[in-house]
């Protein structure tokens, strides 16, 4: 009995202790843990990844803007209420959005537009009925407008404003191919290929500035906006299939015109009607016209200021020499006194008192600005506490003339906008490794009349030239190490004054038959009192 008991005891007991293991793994496998939270970390963090975290969670495609994508935040966000976390964020930052179905653009505050809308044949209750319609209206930003509902006022988001403008182009077109009964019949397609005239705008870039010249294009859009009910699409340059507006028409004369440049063809692709068409060729006929072409010669003389004082740069002194005395009084150059002053020039540039530093020829239009440009750019280390970086300096001459045709092709006036920069140096030299040069600058800004083939002398003012020069005795300056006991090294510094002689000429109309010498002397040879002064000159000398 005993035995029994026992082996009875010892079976009980190995079962407990090969059950503990089971239940304790039991017990670990439904053991609770509080739930994690849903968080996001930022440091330095650009705000539109933040919003790029909720976009799953929202069920959603935020678009953030240029200036939303700038911003940074640091911190430790809940994202457990997603809805509440995007309200916050938008609330601290100073944000606003709009909902386009399940798009969700966001801009900065100072992002928002206001504009005035024109409204010919819907209301502003039929507008927002196709907005609510269509899942675009949002109430945030009203449509407010005259008791008539003709004249809106929106102010929204620049995607809103967009789709507001949209909107009213398509429904406005609707309502005017019904009333008027138009069938595509009724529309025609023109190619109108440009001759004379750019398309698209043309920009000159000159020293970190940008200059643009408005094309046709650009001509019409502009013209086409000024009136009140005038509505425009004209397709960008550099715009792709997503930046093209659905609506890309123009209203002229009650008429529906769809207007789309094309570059690379130097034309303008239309469509629309009969009558519209013909509007705008009319104007494109005025825009395309031939301008006149104008030669620019510059010359950049260089003379030493005590020569220049003998030639009547400072406008009140007499230079005379022989039988021939001229007197500069006035800084347009004639025919006659220009011959003179030129052969003076090349007579002093022949003992080195003067240099002819450059003389470039281009060619322009009327009223089209042309652009001379000799610079020089060095790059200087800016060193901070633990970055760098090299920032450049540009220096030079520059030299922008508008040329403008009057007085019947007898005279044209120029807008002048000059600038002459150099180094300054050092007599000694001195200057270290990171010493930063100095730079002279002259700028110069004028508007100028000169008669057809005379020249502008502008200038005047002086600018100091170091030189230097390295100079031994013959056959002792060439031996080693002692041959440094005779060489030594001389400095020298001279005033010069500087000059600048521009000629305007303008070319015949035909370009390609206008035979004119050109490039060489600043006067015409072909005047015959001119070529007499030149034989005198050559008598002189």
């Amino acid at each position: 009995m005993r035995l029994k008991n026992s082996t009875g005891g010892v079976f009980c007991l190995f079962f407990c202790l090969f059950s503990l293991p089971v239940m304790a793994e039991q017990t670990l496998l439904y053991e609770k843990k509080p739930p994690q939270q849903a968080q996001y970390v930022a440091k330095e963090t650009r705000l539109d990844h933040f919003f790029d975290a909720l976009a799953g969670k929202l069920d959603v495609i935020i678009i953030s803007s240029d200036a939303v994508k700038k911003k940074k935040i640091s911190g430790t966000f809940d994202l457990s209420d997603p809805q509440a976390a995007l309200s916050q964020m938008l609330k601290t930052m100073a944000l606003v959005s709009y909902r386009e179905n399940r798009t969700l653009y966001i801009y900065s505050s100072n992002e928002v537009e206001s504009s005035m809308l024109t409204l010919n044949a819907v209301t502003r209750n039929e507008l927002t009925t196709f907005l609510k319609q269509t899942g675009l209206f949002d109430a945030q930003y009203p449509l407010t407008s005259d008791r008539q509902q003709r004249i809106l006022y929106v102010t929204a988001p620049p995607r809103y404003l967009a789709l507001i403008r949209s909107a009213a182009d398509a429904l406005e077109a609707q309502y005017s191919v019904q009333e008027q009964g138009i069938t595509p019949e009724d529309e025609h397609i023109q190619l109108v290929k440009l001759e004379h005239s750019f398309v698209q705008d043309r920009e000159i870039t000159s020293r970190g500035k940008s200059l643009i010249l408005p094309g046709v294009a650009s001509a019409l859009r502009e013209l086409l906006d000024s009136g009140p009910a005038a509505k425009t699409g004209l397709v960008p340059q550099d715009a792709g299939q997503d930046d093209i507006q659905p609506a890309e028409t123009v209203w002229l004369g009650g008429e529906r015109v769809r207007i789309v440049p094309l570059q690379g063809e130097n034309s303008l692709l239309l469509k629309g009607n009969r009558n519209a068409l013909h509007l705008i060729n009319q104007l494109i006929r005025q825009l395309d016209t031939a301008k006149p072409q104008i030669e620019l010669s510059l010359w950049i003389i260089d003379v030493s200021k005590n020569e220049a004082d003998q030639l009547g740069i400072n406008w009140q002194a007499d230079y005379g020499t022989g039988k021939m005395k001229v007197a500069f009084n006035f800084s347009e150059l004639n025919q006659f006194t220009g011959f003179s002053f030129f052969s003076k020039i090349r007579a002093l540039s022949a003992k080195g008192q003067a240099n002819m530093v450059s003389r470039p020829i281009i060619l322009t239009q009327d009223n089209t600005p042309a652009i001379f440009d000799n610079n020089t750019t060095f790059y200087s280390k800016l060193q901070g506490e633990r970055t760098s970086s090299l920032e450049s300096i540009t220096y030079g001459t520059k030299v922008s003339v508008t040329p403008r045709i009057a007085n019947q092709r007898k005279s044209v006036e120029m807008i002048i906008e000059l600038e002459d920069g150099a180094q300054k140096k050092d007599a000694d030299g001195a200057g270290g490794e990171d010493a930063l040069p100095v730079i002279n600058r002259t700028n110069i800004s004028t508007i100028a009349r000169v008669a057809q083939g005379n020249t502008l002398l502008i200038g005047g003012y002086t600018r100091e030239n170091t030189h230097r020069h390295n100079d031994k005795i013959p056959l002792l300056g060439d031996i080693p190490l002692a041959g440094r006991l005779f060489q030594f090294e001389s400095v020298k510094t001279e005033k010069m004054v500087r000059l600048f002689l521009l000629q305007p000429r303008i070319l015949q109309q035909d370009f390609f038959s206008d035979t004119e010498i050109t490039g060489h002397i600043p006067f015409n040879y072909e005047n015959k009192q001119g070529i007499k002064m030149i034989q005198k000159l050559k008598q002189d000398y």
